[in-house]
């Protein structure tokens, strides 16, 4: 089973603020938690296949083909 982040983790992984990482949420742009006992976590394999797609689409957008 891959790593399970915290709200903090993701936000220090991401260089941004917890309540980014909230806002990114409500408006869909962001992977929705796993709720364990109650408490937000990220699976970090998700997070990180999250991040390697949005890199990618962002390139696409910069250079056009």
């Amino acid at each position: 089973m891959s790593q399970l982040l915290n709200i903090q983790q993701v936000a220090d992984y991401l260089q941004v603020s917890t309540r980014t990482v909230w806002r990114r949420i409500e408006i869909g742009k962001f992977p929705k938690p796993i709720y364990i006992t109650g408490y937000p976590r990220w699976d970090k394999e998700e997070l990180l296949a999250y991040i390697k797609k949005t890199a990618s689409s962002s390139d696409n957008s910069r250079h056009p083909e």
